[in-house]
């Protein structure tokens, strides 16, 4: 009996030194996590501000390696991010643009600021000098537009299928990146060249002015948030004047129901202008507006009634406007020529008949319409003479307008 009793008492010592014995970890075959470049926990920003222009949200991120800013559209539809290592950058707004600063205490190394830059379903225009040819023709770029890029929507054109559309996209158009000007403690003030390619923008200075320049320098790109053109030319009477025609890219049939385009009073005149859809195929007409008057030096949007006609395809469309005086659109060198016919103001011909101008000039015109819907019955346009376009010479009465 003793024997049995430590037998039992020698199995459970045993026992009781096993259980504090670390057993050994099974092993873990799963992967390891991945984070994305914001999730990973090393690299979460140390200071997050956001900011709020025209309902677009642009937040800076601070990280301990570098800063970003991303610009959002519609509602982060499409984006631009840009991002510096150097942690040199001070950000504000002004209006409807957001200023990226980089300060300078002394003298750099180089004349060359890049910035890495990342964009989702955006397209970049460069808008260069204009030739003498185009401010003869009555077209007008300001100083911070010259150099600049204009970035409109990769997918998005300016005819859309329902209202909410049609006043969320416009023409396409998404954000306007102006030249940098450069300005130094005395006030001195020079253009920088700006270059957006392969992932880097980049911004170069004279190598003159960093020479001789009085310390700090502010170097300043601005990035507007904004669907109208940048620049201005100055629409001559008794022309329909078009973009290149416009691709129904909403899908679908559908009625027209108005046009809007962003124009301004040129001078004294205050025209009479209407707008219309050509089919572009056969440059038939397919629908026309009311009458509105131009009477603002301020540019703004200007609303034209489809009143006739308007039937939408899924195809290519002129959206001519038309006055019997001179008036202001704005623009954007998009790389594509817009289209001009003769025609004595004011009944739309049947028929057009649509010419290349010569100028990389694309209107901020969009068009809107509804799926179904029956056109209004489109009325016999009456045939008029063809008159001989008048060059612009009032020159003095050019002003620049600042948008709305």
């Amino acid at each position: 009996m003793k024997r049995i009793f430590l037998v039992l008492l020698l199995l459970s010592v045993i026992s009781s030194c096993k259980s504090d014995v670390e057993k050994p970890k099974e092993t873990d075959n799963s992967p390891a996590p991945i984070f994305l470049f914001d999730e990973a926990p090393k690299r979460q920003p140390v200071e997050i501000r956001d900011f709020d222009i025209k309902g677009e949200n642009i937040r800076l991120e601070r990280f301990a390696d570098k800063d970003r800013i991303t610009l959002n559209r519609w509602g982060g539809e499409c984006y631009i991010k840009v991002a510096r290592t150097e942690k040199d950058i001070i950000v504000g707004m002004d209006g409807d643009n957001f200023k990226i600063d980089i300060v300078l205490t002394e003298k750099p190394a180089s004349n060359i600021f890049e910035f890495d830059i990342e964009t989702k379903d955006l397209v970049f225009y460069y808008q260069p000098e204009l030739t003498q040819k185009e401010i003869d023709e009555g077209c007008i770029r300001p100083d911070n537009v010259v150099g600049s890029y204009a970035v409109y929507h990769k997918y998005r054109g300016n005819i859309h299928k329902g209202k909410a559309d049609a006043e969320k996209y416009k023409c396409g158009k998404a954000f306007h990146i102006y030249r940098p000007k450069i300005v130094d403690s005395g006030l001195k003030e020079v253009w920088a060249a700006l270059h957006i390619d392969n992932g880097k923008m980049a911004i170069t200075i004279p190598q003159e002015f960093l020479d001789t320049a009085k310390y700090p320098i502010t170097i300043d790109p601005d990035f507007g948030v904004t669907d109208v053109g940048g620049s201005w030319i100055a629409n001559s009477g008794d022309i329909m004047w078009s973009n290149n025609p416009n691709y129904n890219a909403s899908g679908g049939d559908g009625t027209a129901t108005y046009i809007k385009v962003y124009a301004a009073k040129y001078s004294t005149y205050e025209p009479a202008t209407k707008c219309a859809l050509y089919k572009s195929s056969d440059q038939s007409l397919k629908g026309a507006t009311e009458e509105e008057t131009i009477t603002s030096f301020g540019g703004q949007w200007y609303q034209y009634d489809i009143t006739s006609g308007g039937t939408i395809e899924n195809t290519n469309y002129y959206i001519p406007v038309w006055g019997d005086n001179y008036y202001f659109v704005a623009y954007d060198d998009l790389s594509v020529r817009r289209k001009y016919d003769v025609e004595t103001y004011n009944g739309f011909p049947a028929t057009a008949s649509f010419v290349d101008s010569g100028y990389n000039i694309t209107y901020s015109i969009y068009c809107h319409y509804e799926e179904g819907g029956e056109p209004t019955p489109t009325p016999t346009a009456t045939p008029t003479a063809t008159p001989t376009p008048t060059p612009i010479t009032e020159k003095s009465q050019i002003l620049i307008f600042q948008e709305d």
